[in-house]
C-alpha cells in the first residue's frame, strides 16, 4: 500500500509542477509569454484562453495599450463613458494617440463594454499598424470597407478565418490579429522583427467574399473621392462647382473667459466661400451646433450629400432647407473646450449637380 502511494505522489508532482497552456498556437502562446494575454486556470491546471468568446471594447484596448508603443503625452480627451471606467487609461492613450486608434461610435460614446465587432477590430489594428495611413485617408474611408481592403494590404489576416466582418470578434481572432498587428509594427526594425516567426510578409493574403464585395463598394466611391487630391482647382471660389465634386469646410470651436464670460469662439477654413455660414450657434449643453446660410447659399445644397467628422468619425447631421440650417451634433464639445483644447469640426458637401458660382 504504501509503494502505490508513493507512485501516485510522483504522478502528481510531476503533471502539476507547469500549467499546460490550453492551446498549441504558437502566436497566442506568444502573446502568453510576453504576458499581454492570460486566462483562467482551471482545476486541471491548464489555462483556458476562453478562444470562442467574444471581446469587450475596453478589454481589447487593454491589450492593444499593452502591447504596441503609445504616444507619452498626457490624455487631452476622455470619452463621458469611460470617465469612471476600469480600462480608461488604456483608452484614454490610445484614443490620444495621434494614430487616433480608436474613436466615437456614431452616437458620440466609446461604449467600452460593448462586444468588439470584427470590423471595429480591423479598424483599430489598420490605424496602429498602417504607417501611411494619412488623416484624410480616414476622413474619407468608407465604413468598414476601406479599413477591410487596407488591413488586408498590410497582410493582417494571416492564419484567420473571418466570416463576416460585421459579426462579434472571438478573443482568438482578436489575439491573432493584434500579434500580425505587432509583427507589421516590428518589420521596420529586422532585430525586432525576428522574434515573430509565425508571421511571413511574403505570404498571400486569404481570400474573403466579402473582401471582393468591399472592394467593389470603394472602386465606385473613387470616382466621387477622386477630385479631392486636385480640390485646389476644383473648389477655388471663382471656380464653378461640378456634380460630384467635393467641398471642405474646417471649423475650428474654442473658448475663453473675458470679464468671467465664457465665450465660444469658431473659426472658420474654407476654399469657398459658398460653405461660409452667415453665422455658427452652439446650443447651451453644448451638444449641437447650427450653421446658418441666407437663402442663396442654402440652395445649393439642396440634392447634395452633406457629412460632418470629428477626429475621423461620422456625427449625425440634419439640413433643414425651409430654415435653412445644418445641424450637426458635437459629442464632447464642452469636455473638450473646459480641457482648454480646440474642437476642429470637419464639414464636406459632395455636389449631386453642377452649381453655378454665387458671388457673395
Amino acid at each position: 500500500m504504501r509503494r502505490v502511494l508513493f507512485l501516485v505522489l510522483i504522478f502528481v508532482v510531476i503533471f502539476s509542477s507547469k500549467p499546460a497552456f490550453a492551446t498549441t498556437n504558437k502566436k497566442l502562446s506568444y502573446l502568453q509569454d510576453k504576458k499581454i494575454i492570460d486566462g483562467k486556470v482551471l482545476g486541471d491546471a491548464s489555462i483556458d484562453l476562453a478562444l470562442d468568446q467574444p471581446i469587450t471594447r475596453a478589454d481589447f484596448a487593454k491589450l492593444m495599450a499593452t502591447a504596441i508603443s503609445l504616444s507619452d503625452e498626457l490624455p487631452k480627451f476622455t470619452f463621458f463613458d469611460v470617465r469612471d471606467h476600469w480600462a480608461r487609461t488604456y483608452i484614454d492613450k490610445l484614443s490620444n494617440d495621434p494614430r487616433a486608434i480608436i474613436t466615437l461610435t456614431q452616437d458620440g460614446y466609446f461604449r467600452p463594454d460593448d462586444y468588439l465587432t470584427n470590423a471595429e477590430l480591423i479598424a483599430m489594428v489598420v490605424r496602429a499598424s498602417k504607417k501611411d495611413l494619412s488623416e484624410q485617408d480616414r476622413l474619407f474611408a468608407l465604413w468598414p470597407d476601406s479599413y477591410l481592403l487596407w488591413a488586408n494590404e498590410e497582410n493582417l489576416f494571416q492564419g484567420l478565418d473571418i466570416k463576416d466582418p460585421e459579426a462579434q470578434a472571438s478573443r482568438q481572432t482578436a489575439y491573432e490579429m493584434l500579434y500580425n498587428a505587432m509583427t507589421v509594427l516590428a518589420l521596420e526594425n529586422p532585430a525586432s522583427a525576428e522574434e515573430f516567426s509565425e508571421f511571413d510578409p511574403t505570404a498571400k493574403s486569404p481570400s474573403f467574399d466579402w473582401l471582393d464585395k468591399a472592394r467593389e463598394k470603394v472602386e465606385e466611391a473613387k470616382e466621387a473621392y477622386a477630385q479631392v487630391e486636385d480640390k485646389g482647382n476644383i473648389v477655388f471660389a471663382y471656380k464653378p462647382i461640378k456634380k460630384g465634386d467635393l467641398l471642405r469646410l474646417h471649423i475650428e470651436i474654442s473658448a475663453k473667459s473675458i470679464d468671467q464670460e465664457h465665450l465660444v469662439e469658431a473659426k472658420i477654413f474654407s476654399l469657398n466661400s459658398m460653405l461660409n455660414p452667415e453665422d455658427i450657434v452652439v446650443d447651451q449643453e453644448f451638444s449641437k451646433l447650427t450653421l446658418n446660410y441666407s437663402g442663396r447659399r442654402s440652395d445649393s445644397f439642396l440634392a447634395s450629400t452633406l457629412l460632418a467628422y470629428y477626429k475621423g468619425q461620422a456625427l449625425d447631421l440634419v439640413y433643414n432647407p425651409e430654415i435653412e440650417t445644418i445641424t450637426i451634433t458635437t459629442p464632447g464639445l464642452e469636455e473638450v473646450l473646459s480641457a482648454g483644447d480646440n474642437y476642429g469640426l470637419d464639414f464636406v458637401i459632395k455636389a449631386n449637380r453642377d452649381i453655378k458660382f454665387i458671388r457673395n
